[in-house]
């Protein structure tokens, strides 16, 4: 049986997912975060990330530890081809490897190879769309430093500088209270270093939006409200980055759709396409039909 593997390599874990040539799932496996955000170009810990993923897939296959396959393709959160140093596996472990952004092997997912607008909202953000000629174009994506908007992680940072501006301020916050119970800190100023000494991850700190969807959906008065506030102003920059995509797309039949840790809540989703509908009046947003990493073993199979 020829073996293919499809990776999402992201910034919070990576999944591989294994499949034969008729596109059948074998077995997946997870690792740690592999995307190459604060480390060097030529660092290693990319690859020993996603090798590390294909060896717990393969382990769950019961496979050997050396199983060699067709095609791999892998997902990178950030990858730029031709600026970034691609990650390489084992010599010997596949025929062909080919490394891409993340946000295309979400698309190939979520559409099945039709055309449409992807939505990513994990700890970062971007927007990956295909028309019906096939032109691929890609916008957002910066980064959490110059951008990310609507983001986890962007959602999280703005709530917690809100919240600092407020305590500077002397005005309620009641934000800061759930953010320390959270981080496990005895102050805002706690937080703020714990970040900057590295003891906060980014993964870390995005999950904060998760508490924060949590206050917005279900949360009372001024935690509630400022909870909301601080979603739907996230919300509002995916809808944006969205039409930012559809202006520079040609025709792509008005589907949507999304991926990423954010969309994992229901009410997340009611709240975009809600907000989606308003820009777009003939929006179709689909939930997802496969996840990125079965994505990714789409395009490798098609890459035999």
């Amino acid at each position: 049986m020829k073996l293919y593997a499809g990776i999402d390599g992201g910034q919070s874990s990576t999944r591989a997912v294994i499949g034969d040539e008729c596109g059948r799932v074998v077995a997946a496996g997870d690792a740690a975060p592999s995307d190459l955000v604060g480390t060097s170009r030529d660092s290693e810990r990319a690859a020993r990330a996603l090798e590390s993923a294909l060896c717990n897939a393969l382990e769950r296959a019961d496979l050997p530890t050396g199983t060699r396959f067709e095609s791999v393709v892998i997902g990178l959160s950030g990858y730029e081809a031709g600026e970034s140093h691609p990650p390489s596996l084992p010599n010997g472990r596949c025929a062909r490897l080919r490394v891409v952004h993340d946000a295309e092997i979400a698309h190939a997912g979520a559409f099945n190879g039709a055309s449409g607008i992807l939505i990513l909202a994990g700890t970062g953000s971007v927007a990956f769309g295909v028309d019906e000629a096939g032109k691929r174009v890609r916008a957002g994506g910066w980064g959490y430093l110059f951008g990310d908007e609507g983001s986890a992680f962007r959602i999280a940072r703005d709530a917690l500088a809100d919240a600092m501006q407020r305590t500077d301020r002397a005005r309620a916050a009641p934000l800061a209270e759930r953010a320390l119970e959270f981080f496990g800190a005895e102050t805002l100023r706690g937080v703020q270093l714990g970040f900057a000494h590295g003891e906060i991850s980014r993964a870390r700190l995005a999950a904060f939006a998760h508490q924060i969807v949590a206050y917005a959906a279900s949360g009372s008065g001024e935690l509630g409200a400022q909870a909301r506030t601080h979603l739907d102003t996230g919300i509002d920059a995916l809808v944006a980055l969205s039409a930012t995509l559809a202006f520079r797309l040609g025709p792509f039949g008005n589907g949507f759709s999304y991926a990423g840790g954010l969309f994992e809540s229901e009410f997340v989703r009611r709240r975009f396409a809600t907000a989606l509908s308003g820009a777009f009046p003939a929006a179709q947003l689909h939930a997802p039909i496969h996840s990125p990493a079965a994505g990714a073993l789409r395009l490798a199979i098609e890459a035999r």
